[in-house]
C-alpha cells in the first residue's frame, strides 16, 4: 500500500515540475519573441556562444578574487545572457591586451569600453551601463592642480589606449602611457610623472597594495567627460549589436539599482567564504594539534626574532598564522634557528613541518609544496643616492648585485636578466652594506623589509632607484608528504578577509603615533657646534699656511745671515745659540699646530656617527609632524634621551682629547706602557677605521716612569706616518695593518711599531728624522712629525729611536713596511 502511494506521489511531483519547467521555458521564449526579430532569434540559435574580453583587475566592475570572477559588469552580462539566451565565453585580459585582441577581431565583444570617434571605425557601441568619474592623483603636498588648464606642460600617466588621451594632448599635457594603475602609481612615487588619472577604486587599490603613503586622490578630473562604460561589438556583427542593446535595455530599472547598490554605492568587499573542513581534516587536526615551523630570524617586519630571542618570532607572517591558529584550533610552534640558511637546512631534514613565509620557485619545488600566496610585495631596486633612476632590471646589464644566499627572489631576478653578477651574502643587512660601500651596484628587496634594515643600520646614502616589475609573492612552505596540512592551510588562508590582512600590514609597515609639538632648541645648538667645528678647521688651515710661509722666510733669512757672519767664533756661537732658541720655539709652535690639526681631525671623525644619529632621529620626527602623523610621547621621550646620551658622548670625546692635548709635559708618573698604547689607539681609532687600518697588538705588562703625554704624542706621530704611507701607496683595504709589540729587557723596554705601507725608500730613510724633510704633498704633512718624535724620545726621554724596512707575517701572508724601534730606560729619572 505504502509503495503504491510513494510511486503516485513521485509521479505527481515530476508532472508538476515538468509543467513548471515548460511554463517557464515558454515564458522566456515568448518574452524573447517579443523583444527580438525573427532574424535576431535565428542568429541566437545559430551563434549561441559569444567571445568577450573582460578585465580581471577592474574593481568593482570586473575583477577576480578568491578564484571567482565578479563585479557590476559581470552581473549585467549575466542579465543579458538570461534575457537573450546567449552564452558568453569570457577571456580575462588586462585592458591593453584585451583592447588589442578585440581590435584585431579575435573576439566578438569587449566589456568596459568608452565611445570615441576613433573607435567608431571598428566598434559598434551599446548604450552606457555606467559612468565612472575619473580622478586625478598626485603627491599629498600638491597645491598646484586646479583644473585641466593647470596641467599644461605637466607629465600625466594614463592607461594605454584611453579614450581621453587626445583631449589631454590638445590641452598641452605630456601624456605617459602605461599598462595599468600599479605602474601609474609607481611612476608618480618615483617622480617620473607629476600626476596620474584613474578611476577612484583602481587608483586607491594601486596606492594601498604597494604601500605608497605619499600619494592621494586630489579631486574628480572634470576636464574630460566621465568614463562611459559600454559593451563594444565588432562592426561586422550588427545583429549581435542589436541583440545586446535590446537585452541591456530590457533589464528592469529595479534590478539595475540593486546591482549599483551592491557593487558601487555601498562599495562592499566581496564576501569571504566560511571555513569548511571535511570530517577527515577535522580528525587530522585533533591528532596533530601542534605544527612545527622554521623561521627567518632576520627579516623584519615580515618575520624576525624579537630582541634576538629565537623562541619569540614576530612579524606580518606570524600575525597571519595567529589568525589561522584561532580558525583551526591548533598551535604553530617555532623550532629555533640562527639564520635563513639553517631554517632551509632544517626543513630539508624534516625537522619542522612548515616555513611561514617563502617564495615559490622551481628549484624549491624539489623539497617543498606551497600554499596559495597570501603576502604580495612589489620588488624595489636599491642603490646609492648619487646614481640615476632605473626603469627596469633590463637596464642593469652586466651590473653587480647582492642578495642573501638561498633567497627566493635570486632565481626570479636572474631569469629576468642573465647578465647580472650576483654576490651572495649571509643576510640582507650585509647586502645593503655592500651597496652603501659601493662594492656592488644594487640590491633588490621588498620595501617594508629593506626600509626596516636601512632605518636600524643608519644606511642613509641608499635610495629606491626603481622597481623590478616583479611581485614577490610569499606562501607557506609545507613538507611534500604533508598533503593534509597543505590543503587545510589553503582553505584557512582563503577565509581571511582582505581588511584583516590590510590591518596586519598597516600595523607593521605604517605604525600610528600620537601628535605632539617638539622643541628644536637642541637641534639648533647641535648645528651651531657643527658650524663652529668647520670654522675651526678652516682657521687651522689658514694658520698652517701662514706658518709655512713664516718658516720659509725664516730659513731664507737664516741662510743669508750665516753667509754674512765675519765675527769671532765666540760671538758667532752666541748668536747661533740665540737663533737656535728661536728656531726651537718656532718648531714647537709648528708642532703644536700639526698636533692640533690631527686632534681636530680625530674629533671630527669621532663626532660624525653621534651627529648622524641625532640628525636622522630628529629629521624623522620632523617629517612625521609635517605629514600630520601622531608622535607617541614615549617615542618622543626615547628620542630626547637618545639625543641627550649622544650629546654627553660628544662632550666626553672633547674632554678626552682636551686632557691629552693640554696635559702637563713635565710631571712624571709610573704607568703601564700598554695603557699608553691603548690610549693612542682610542684617540686614532675612528680615522683609522675609516681607512680600513687594523691594529695588531702583542703587548707585555711593562711598568715605566715617564711623562705619559710625551710618549702618547711620539706614538701618535709614528701611527699617523704609517697611516699616510698606506694611503699614499694604495695598499689594499684588507692588507692595511699596524703591528705593535712591547718587550721588557733587563734595564729597558722596547716598543716596536711595524706597518704594511711598503717601507721607506732607501735614498731617504736616513733623513726621515730631519726637520722639514718630507716626500709627501704639502697638503699631507710638513715634515715635522717624525722630527718631533725623535726629539721627544732622544732629548726628553733619554731613549733611542731607529727605523728600517722589514717584513712581518700575519694571517699566513708576508707584509712589508717600515719598522720603528723605540728603546726607553725603565726609569726616566
Amino acid at each position: 500500500m505504502f509503495r503504491k502511494f510513494y510511486t503516485l506521489l513521485l509521479f505527481v511531483i515530476y508532472t508538476l515540475y515538468g509543467s513548471l519547467y515548460a511554463a517557464n521555458s515558454s515564458m522566456v521564449q515568448s518574452k524573447a519573441q517579443i523583444i527580438f526579430t525573427q532574424e535576431e532569434m535565428q542568429y541566437i540559435k545559430t551563434n549561441p556562444d559569444i567571445s568577450i574580453t573582460m578585465m580581471p583587475n577592474f574593481k568593482p566592475f570586473s575583477f577576480i578574487e578568491n578564484e571567482e570572477h565578479q563585479g557590476y559588469t559581470v552581473d549585467i552580462l549575466r542579465q543579458i545572457s538570461h534575457i537573450s539566451g546567449l552564452n558568453f565565453q569570457i577571456k580575462h585580459l588586462l585592458w591593453t591586451q584585451g583592447y588589442k585582441t578585440f581590435k584585431e577581431q579575435q573576439v566578438d565583444m569587449v566589456a568596459g569600453i568608452s565611445q570615441t570617434k576613433k573607435r567608431e571605425t571598428f566598434t559598434l557601441f551599446s548604450s552606457t551601463y555606467y559612468e565612472i568619474p575619473t580622478f586625478i592623483f598626485g603627491q599629498k603636498k600638491d597645491t598646484f592642480y586646479k583644473d585641466i588648464k593647470s596641467l599644461e606642460g605637466k607629465r600625466v600617466a594614463i592607461t594605454k589606449s584611453m579614450y581621453y588621451k587626445d583631449d589631454l594632448i590638445k590641452n598641452g599635457v605630456k601624456v605617459i602611457e602605461v599598462s595599468g594603475s600599479n605602474d601609474k602609481a609607481k611612476l608618480l612615487a618615483l617622480g617620473k610623472v607629476d600626476y596620474f588619472l584613474s578611476s577612484f577604486t583602481s587608483g586607491k587599490k594601486a596606492i594601498t597594495t604597494q604601500g605608497l603613503t605619499n600619494i592621494k586622490p586630489i579631486d574628480e578630473f572634470t576636464g574630460i567627460k566621465r568614463e562611459d562604460l559600454r559593451f563594444g561589438i565588432n562592426k561586422n556583427k550588427p545583429l549581435l549589436h542589436s541583440i545586446i542593446e535590446k537585452s541591456l535595455q530590457s533589464i528592469p530599472a529595479v534590478e539595475k539599482n540593486r546591482l549599483k547598490k551592491k557593487w558601487i554605492l555601498d562599495l562592499k568587499e566581496p564576501k569571504v567564504g566560511q571555513l569548511s573542513l571535511t570530517p577527515y581534516q577535522h580528525e587530522f587536526l585533533k591528532k596533530h594539534p601542534v605544527i612545527t615551523m622554521c623561521n627567518e630570524p632576520k627579516w623584519a617586519p615580515i618575520e624576525y626574532a624579537h630582541n634576538n630571542n629565537h623562541n619569540d618570532i614576530r612579524g606580518i607572517a606570524i600575525d597571519t598564522l595567529k589568525i589561522l591558529e584561532k580558525k583551526l584550533g591548533i598551535t604553530f610552534q617555532t623550532i629555533p634557528t640562527n639564520s635563513w640558511q639553517e631554517s632551509i637546512s632544517y626543513f630539508k631534514a624534516k625537522k619542522c613541518d612548515i616555513i611561514p613565509a617563502i617564495a615559490h620557485t622551481k628549484k624549491r619545488e624539489e623539497f617543498a609544496n606551497f600554499t596559495n600566496p597570501y603576502l604580495h610585495f612589489p620588488l624595489a631596486i636599491f642603490t646609492t643616492k648619487e646614481k640615476s633612476l632605473i626603469g627596469s632590471i633590463k637596464e642593469l646589464d652586466g651590473k653587480s648585485w647582492a642578495r642573501q644566499d638561498d633567497s627566493g627572489l635570486i632565481e626570479m631576478v636572474q631569469n629576468k636578466n642573465r647578465s647580472l653578477k650576483l654576490i651572495k651574502t649571509k643576510d640582507n643587512i650585509e647586502a645593503l652594506r655592500l651597496v652603501s660601500q659601493g662594492e656592488v651596484d644594487f640590491t633588490i628587496g621588498t620595501l617594508p623589509a629593506t626600509y626596516h634594515i636601512m632605518a636600524n643600520s643608519l644606511l642613509d646614502n641608499i635610495k629606491v632607484a626603481g622597481y623590478a616589475n616583479l611581485s614577490f609573492d610569499l606562501s607557506i612552505g609545507v613538507q611534500p608528504d604533508q598533503i593534509e596540512i597543505l590543503t587545510i592551510l589553503n582553505k584557512a588562508l582563503a577565509t581571511i578577509p582582505q581588511e584583516q590582512s590590510s590591518l596586519i600590514f598597516q600595523k607593521w609597515v605604517h605604525p600610528k603615533v600620537k601628535k605632539k609639538g617638539i622643541d628644536y632648541t637642541l637641534l639648533w645648538e647641535i648645528l651651531f657646534i657643527i658650524v663652529l667645528i668647520i670654522a675651526i678647521l678652516l682657521y687651522r688651515q689658514k694658520l698652517l699656511k701662514c706658518s709655512n710661509q713664516d718658516l720659509e722666510k725664516s730659513v731664507s733669512k737664516k741662510t743669508q745671515e750665516l753667509q754674512e757672519i765675519n765675527q769671532t767664533l765666540e760671538e758667532r756661537i752666541s748668536k747661533e745659540v740665540d737663533k737656535n732658541r728661536d728656531k726651537d720655539k718656532l718648531l714647537a709652535h709648528q708642532s703644536k699646530m700639526v698636533a692640533l690639526s690631527e686632534m681636530l681631525e680625530n674629533i671630527a671623525h669621532q663626532w660624525r656617527q653621534p651627529l648622524s644619529l641625532i640628525t636622522t632621529s630628529l629629521s624623522g620626527l620632523k617629517l612625521r609632524l609635517e605629514l600630520n602623523e601622531d608622535v607617541d610621547k614615549n617615542e618622543l621621550l626615547k628620542t630626547y634621551q637618545m639625543v641627550i646620551d649622544q650629546t654627553q658622548s660628544l662632550s666626553q670625546t672633547i674632554e678626552d682629547f682636551r686632557r691629552y692635548f693640554t696635559g702637563d709635559t713635565q710631571n712624571k708618573e709610573r704607568f703601564n706602557v700598554q695603557e699608553a698604547i691603548l690610549k693612542v689607539e682610542y684617540l686614532t681609532k675612528d680615522i683609522f677605521e675609516e681607512h680600513h687600518i687594523e691594529y695588531i697588538n702583542n703587548l707585555e705588562n711593562c711598568m715605566i716612569e715617564y711623562n705619559r703625554n710625551l710618549i702618547i704624542q711620539a706614538l701618535i706621530n709614528i701611527y699617523n706616518n704609517a697611516r699616510d704611507a698606506m694611503i699614499q701607496n694604495n695598499i689594499p683595504n684588507d692588507e692595511r695593518y699596524i703591528y705593535i709589540s712591547t718587550k721588557k729587557l733587563q734595564k729597558s723596554i722596547q716598543i716596536t711599531i711595524h706597518d704594511s705601507g711598503k717601507g721607506i725608500p732607501k735614498n731617504i730613510i736616513d733623513k726621515v728624522f730631519d726637520p722639514y724633510y718630507t716626500t709627501k704633498h704639502q697638503s699631507v704633512g710638513t715634515g715635522l712629525g717624525l722630527y718631533m718624535t725623535h726629539q721627544i724620545i732622544t732629548q726628553q726621554l733619554n731613549g733611542t729611536l731607529h727605523v728600517h724596512n722589514a717584513t712581518f707575517s700575519y694571517q699566513n701572508k708576508e707584509h712589508y713596511g717600515a719598522k720603528f724601534i723605540i728603546t726607553l730606560p725603565i726609569s726616566g729619572k
